[in-house]
């Protein structure tokens, strides 16, 4: 992939595969803290890295550069970033809200906040709550962006995948500036 998706459908479009490749490739809904991040972070390079099946994409994650602001991050070298992600395996509320509040500062046509979850109703708590976050701590966002709520639900005894995923795309095609003759001039002496 060398460019960005070029409208609000193929924006949602890749939202949508990335979801549909999360579900089917989530194998270990039961690894210790040490593990969760790592195996999500390893689906997200798989995803948009430079492997066979990759996007292609350079990618940052907590594991490989601590100081990040996200925890994991796959961007375009002169574009930018693609997808901004956070990964919260507590399922404290404040956590939950901490993390995901990190994604509404990004400037990313995907955000993707992974958590876990024990029911079908905490899902619908989680997904409430961050609608509320997210509307009462910005109000402007990106044309065309999407935001992704992916929670992993421990398996069932016979493997089943029961995770369920929310997606919000705001209204409007995307808008990407490049820079062109723009440069920094003197502020202050």
């Amino acid at each position: 992939m060398r460019d960005f998706p070029n409208s609000a459908h193929e924006v949602r479009q890749l939202a949508l595969k990335l979801v549909e490749f999360l579900k089917k490739n989530i194998e270990n809904t039961h690894p210790p803290r040490s593990n969760w991040s790592r195996q999500n972070f390893n689906l997200l390079e798989m995803f948009f890295g430079k492997g066979e099946k990759g996007l292609d994409l350079d990618c940052l994650c907590m594991t490989t550069c601590s100081e990040f602001l996200w925890d994991f991050v796959a961007y375009i070298k002169e574009r930018g970033n693609l997808l901004v992600a956070e990964s919260e395996w507590l399922t404290d509320q404040a956590e939950l809200e901490k993390d995901f509040e990190k994604l509404l500062y990004a400037r990313s046509p995907l955000k993707l906040f992974m958590c876990r979850i024990r029911s079908e109703e905490e899902t619908e708590a989680i997904r409430s709550s961050l609608e509320h976050i997210m509307r009462s701590c910005c109000i402007y966002y990106s044309p065309g962006e999407v935001f992704i709520i992916y929670c992993v639900w421990w398996a069932l005894q016979d493997g089943i995948n029961r995770d369920i995923a929310y997606i919000l795309q705001l209204d409007g095609e995307p808008v990407y500036q490049p820079i062109g003759g723009e440069h920094f001039e003197i502020a202050a002496k």
